[in-house]
């Protein structure tokens, strides 16, 4: 069985030479010794990066926040968190706490996104906060994808459109600070379905290194997850052929440009439950069955939730109701070493969709 390197990440980065995900914190787990031993209270736990090794399953937590710029409620409503009886939602306050446990913890990273958001959330910011940001950044602890000014629509949004909320968001981000911390990763997480135009005029003509998204159709997804497909290598324009991969793609294992139109793509796995409706009438009720056997062992625990968000019960926000960590062995609930094993569970159900030693699971 392959033993795993789990790690909590806060960033996808990418090298000037191929793609790789850099830890931001990381620890060895497996369910013969995962409970602490604690010569302190509160325990320290070892964070430091550790990525990766090839001969164990490599899983990446990236650490990340997707804000709408208008849906249920205005820009403003969304950024200021009022008419929270529709959605209760504020982005300055996810900025506020987010910022504030970076510069806490220096093996901490998260990824943002939109820049509607940041850069009004930057502009309300004190000149002290202004430069630990600017060090955050700089330590690459916050890491920009995507980087327009919103997550835009790809079936309806016209691509000029496209074109122009990227420019202005990357604009502002390199204006802020410097050409070299524009993002490197394409991020669309939440449109629903996606186009050749994201992947080639949006991905691969901006100088992105990848392209991921969420939301394919469920028969696409059916069929790439039978044949570990959900990660491949995207031809985005038919037009140029294999001159996407001659002008600065990947061709023969050569190194990707700045241009072409080929870039490494993945889709997040998702759970679809499906019923139909039959309009004859039900058949009588059976007899009474005999007495059932013993129940069972419990089943493993479900795949991950899929897209952008935790896998299943692991999810922390203030509005889930999954069961915390406890890893306080003089408590009667200290669930250390079950949380453990039921995680592992999750992420070898996740691996059997996805070829390679990395997978990724996206906490936001």
């Amino acid at each position: 069985m392959t033993p795993l390197l789990l790690g909590l990440l806060g960033g996808t980065l990418l090298s000037s030479t191929h793609t790789t995900v850099t830890a931001a914190s990381a620890a060895m787990a497996t369910t013969s010794s995962v409970r602490p031993v604690h010569d302190q209270w509160p325990p320290i736990y070892n964070t430091s990066a550790r990525c990766c090794d090839d001969t164990k399953l490599n899983v990446h937590l990236v650490c990340h926040t997707h804000d709408d710029v208008g849906w249920l409620k205005t820009i403003d409503q969304y950024y200021l968190g009022s008419n929270n009886s529709i959605q209760h939602a504020g982005v300055q306050y996810i900025l506020d706490s987010v910022t504030d446990s970076l510069i806490a913890d220096p093996g901490r990273k998260f990824t943002y996104v939109e820049q509607a958001f940041f850069s009004r959330w930057w502009y309300e910011q004190t000149p002290k906060k202004k430069a630990q940001v600017r060090r955050l950044v700089e330590e690459e602890r916050l890491v920009f994808t995507n980087g327009g000014w919103c997550m835009h629509d790809e079936a309806t949004a016209h691509y000029v459109g496209m074109i122009d909320q990227t420019t202005l968001g990357h604009r502002f981000l390199a204006a802020t600070f410097g050409a070299k911390h524009l993002p490197r990763v394409g991020w669309q997480v939440d449109p629903f379905g996606h186009s050749s135009t994201q992947a080639s005029l949006l991905s691969g003509s901006v100088g992105f290194e990848a392209l991921y998204f969420g939301r394919i159709d469920y028969q696409d997804m059916k069929e790439r997850k039978g044949k570990q497909q959900l990660e491949f290598i995207w031809d985005a324009s038919p037009s140029l052929g294999s001159d996407a991969g001659k002008q600065g793609g990947r061709e023969g294992g050569k190194k990707e440009g700045r241009g072409g139109c080929r870039r490494r793509s993945g889709s997040f796995h998702s759970g679809f439950r499906h019923a139909t409706h039959d309009p004859t009438p039900p058949p009588p009720p059976p007899p009474p069955p005999p007495p059932p056997p013993p129940p069972p062992p419990p089943p493993p625990p479900p795949p991950p939730s899929g897209n952008y968000g935790p896998p299943r019960g692991f999810c922390f926000d203030q509005f889930c109701a999954d069961e915390p960590m406890n890893d306080d062995v003089n408590l009667v609930d200290e669930n250390t070493e079950r949380r453990v094993e039921e995680f592992v569970a999750a992420v070898r159900e996740l691996k059997k969709f996805y070829p390679g030693k990395n997978i990724m699971l996206q906490m936001g």
